[in-house]
């Protein structure tokens, strides 16, 4: 069996650009279980050995996510375990189809021990481990291009018209390398082989004029050397090294070669390389050592796919990331942040002037940033956003992400910092597009949405609690009807879970910055709850994580008699706030704060003066600092919340 955390690796479920509509959907959740709660079932079944129970469970997250190769490869190890081998050997060709590359796990799963000597077995093994995709046009036409051979050794051509030749394609290369790197590396090349030409007339000709070889030799530098950009550009680095050495070993055509490597923007791919140090060395130059943290060399190797599956599973790490709360560390999330970042950097290559693909590429990097921020790498995380920024956001200004993400709270007192939102304001430089350029994307507004959660033993005729939880930043109401579910059942309560009306695709939400249409689309839904089920309106609880923390401390200043108190979770608190939470009503208020004890200093800072306005007033208010936790909820927050719910409801 493929284990949660492979599945999390492999797992291709979200559209790259897929906007779902959730515009007025309330579900049930109490009647149909969530994808989480199918894997947890999946997997205890799987822990019971009862076969039949998995294989069942786990048909039905292939129907919730058919795209998903961890389910198919499951559904084939339970029909193994329980005997089906024709069926177990259906879904393997299944999986074969799928790209799934993994054949040396598939061989070792002891769930197929009985199909391992199997001749049907290891035939699909052997087409698991040697399958390949089919090369494009593109990619034949730079493969026959590699190959250096001199092509050109027209007898009829005089060395005049052979530097003529190599002078009329080198300005073909750069009136079309912006356009269209590859027919610009086809220039590059032609004109290499004039260059390869004239040196065989230098060597053959012992009546040559001596200077024909100096020219040669330095034409063969000047060509060798536009290959090596022309391949750069194209991330072809082996390539591109190759000639780039090539250049260095006929380095008369520049007299300043060091300063032209060093200044040249088409050869950035090549210096977090350590063949680019080695390179420069043998000009006399000492690089340093490149930052691995920096370097696209050290990304994960992810499976070659279609670049449409490589957007679905982009947007699924993006999603797990997002659903994984706190139960991650820094560490693990960072890992899953540059797997993602590595299928946008294969999407990069093959169109790094598509606006979709570099609206993937800004994401991508964004949430590398928010990563290494999270882990107080400030470097890295600079480094990463800068990366964001220069490829355009994607959605909103990304100046407004930046300064809305608490992620980010670790590095803002940075002096970086204000120099890279004054970046962000600027406004993008153009892109060169395609003449048929495709839109590009945009944050949409959406309608209003929400999910209600009945407890498991809910009882209609009776008045029953509510709790209202807001999700953080990238986040949605699945994700938070998870995280609150458990609570919620444990003190009898119905559990509201609305949606931010900004979709940034992928499943993903935000809340904006308008607190009147925020507070408005709450209470809204709120509204619907009383009038669809019999709550009891003297026990309401509103609470939120990070920007949803913003927003309750924001909606319970504004409405302090609808709610009997509020739970905070890393959420920061503005001034503004702060001068509404004075009002004499507030001080009913039951209030319990969550604070990860390493949680950026600014954050705390505003919630101790929130609790202190409090306090002051009469309210009640609770403070908890969690061990080891920086921005997030703490190990045990079934636990927690079940306190903080208990302390406002008793």
């Amino acid at each position: 069996m493929i284990r949660r955390h492979r599945i999390e690796r492999i797992g291709l479920a979200i559209g790259l650009v897929a906007s779902f509509a959730f515009a007025g959907a309330q579900r049930l959740a109490a009647e149909e279980p969530t994808y989480n709660e199918l894997q947890r079932q999946f997997e205890s079944a799987y822990a019971a050995k009862d076969y039949k129970k998995a294989l069942e469970v786990c048909e039905k997250l292939h129907e919730a996510r058919p795209r998903a190769v961890a389910h198919i490869y499951n559904i084939a190890c339970m029909n193994c375990l329980i005997g089906e081998k024709d069926k177990a050997y259906d879904w393997l060709e299944k999986l074969a189809d799928a790209g799934y590359k993994d054949a040396e796990y598939l061989r070792e799963d002891a769930d197929f021990r009985t199909m391992h000597a199997e001749a049907r077995f290891r035939k699909i093994a052997d087409r698991i481990s040697g399958k390949k995709p089919a090369k494009d046009d593109d990619e034949r036409k730079i493969k026959k291009l590699k190959e250096d051979k001199p092509k050109i050794a027209d007898a009829k051509l005089s060395p005049r018209d052979h530097a003529a030749k190599i002078n009329e394609l080198t300005q073909k290369l750069m009136s079309t390398a912006a356009k269209d790197k590859k027919k610009a590396l086809e220039f590059a090349m032609e004109a290499h082989e004039h260059a390869r030409a004239l040196e065989t007339m230098a060597k053959e000709d012992d009546n040559a004029d001596p200077r024909l070889a100096q020219f040669a030799d330095a034409r063969l530098g000047l060509t060798a050397y536009n290959v090596a950009c022309m391949y750069s550009l194209l991330d072809k680095k082996d390539e591109a090294f190759d000639y780039l050495n090539k250049a260095i070993d006929h380095k008369s055509f520049d007299e300043n070669i060091v300063d032209q490597i060093k200044g040249d923007s088409d050869l950035d791919a090549l210096r977090s390389d350590a063949r680019y140090a080695r390179a420069m060395e043998r000009l006399g130059e000492k690089v340093a050592k490149p930052d691995p943290r920096f370097s696209d060399d050290n990304l994960p190797d992810v499976d070659d796919m279609p670049p449409e599956k490589r957007g679905e599973a982009i947007g699924q790490i993006a999603q797990e990331l997002v659903n994984a709360g706190d139960k991650l560390d820094a560490d693990e999330k960072l890992a899953k942040a540059r797997v993602a970042l590595a299928h946008a950097k294969k999407l990069m290559d093959l169109d790094d002037k598509n606006p979709r693909i570099l609206s993937v590429w800004s994401l991508t990097n964004y949430n590398v940033a928010c990563m290494h921020s999270l882990k107080k790498d400030a470097d890295a995380a600079f480094f990463y956003l800068g990366r964001a920024v220069d490829a355009g956001g994607f959605g909103r200004p990304i100046k407004d992400s930046i300064e809305n993400d608490s992620d980010f709270d670790n590095i803002r007192k940075d002096d970086r910092y204000d120099d890279l939102i004054n970046r962000a304001k600027a406004p993008a430089a153009p892109r060169q597009r395609r003449s048929d350029p495709e839109p590009e994307p945009k944050e949409e507004t959406v309608d209003p949405a929400w999910k209600v959660t009945l407890p498991k033993k809910h009882d209609a005729s009776k008045a029953s609690p509510l709790i209202v939880a807001l999700h953080h930043y990238h986040g949605n109401m699945d994700s938070t009807t998870d995280r609150w579910r458990k609570a919620a059942d444990e003190v009898g309560a119905i559990l509201l879970t609305p949606q931010g009306t900004v979709s940034m695709g992928d499943g993903m939400f935000h809340w904006g910055r308008d607190i009147d249409t925020i507070e408005r689309d709450v209470m809204k839904a709120i509204d619907k709850v009383l009038d669809e089920h019999k709550v009891d309106s003297k026990k309401i609880v509103l609470a939120g994580f990070s920007q949803g923390g913003w927003a309750t401390w924001a909606i319970a200043a504004r409405n302090p008699d609808t709610f009997r108190g509020i739970i905070p979770v890393c959420g920061r608190v503005g001034p503004e706030i702060e001068k509404d939470l004075e009002d004499p009503d507030a001080a009913n208020l039951r209030v319990w704060i969550m604070l990860g004890e390493d949680e950026n200093s600014s954050v705390v800072e505003s919630n101790e003066r929130a609790a202190k306005v409090l306090k002051k007033a009469g309210a009640r208010v609770k403070s908890e600092s969690y061990d080891g936790v920086g921005h997030g909820y703490p190990e045990n927050h079934d636990e927690e919340l079940v306190k903080a719910l208990r302390f406002i409801l008793d």
